[in-house]
């Protein structure tokens, strides 16, 4: 009789165990699922900018004239328009200068973004000095 006492207790607390090992399974579940729709949810946020490749004579005076003086003698290659949902546009510039090609990014008003290179090794080498 003490045995099966015993027995029963043990399955009692094992029964326990499972459910809220199950529990915690389900909830783990449920974030994951919530951290997956976060994630989606921030791809889409990305995927509303609009890339599209434009005219050099399209880009705006002010990003023009902004690059001339950043990299005077800079041959400008191609250009794409980014747009983004809410209105606001940038640009990223392929670029010679220095004998490097190099890809530029510069909001409309000229304001200067960043820098890829293909060339440098150090992407410090390509951007522009400040004044």
């Amino acid at each position: 009789m003490k045995k099966m006492n015993v027995l029963s207790a043990l399955v009692c607390v094992a029964v326990v165990l499972a459910s809220c090992n199950q529990k915690t399974e389900t909830e783990d579940a449920a974030s994951t699922e919530e951290n997956l729709e976060t994630t989606v949810g921030d791809e889409a946020d990305l995927s509303t900018a609009h890339e599209k490749a434009i005219e050099i004579t399209a880009l705006p005076s002010s990003v023009t004239s902004k690059i001339q003086s950043d990299y005077p003698g800079a041959e400008l290659i191609e250009a794409d328009e980014i747009s983004q949902e809410d209105g606001a546009k940038s640009y990223d510039v392929e670029i010679k200068a220095d004998g490097k090609t190099i890809e530029v990014k510069y909001d409309e008003k000229g304001t200067f973004l960043g820098v890829e290179s293909d060339d440098a090794d150090q992407k410090g080498e390509t951007e522009p000095e400040k004044e």
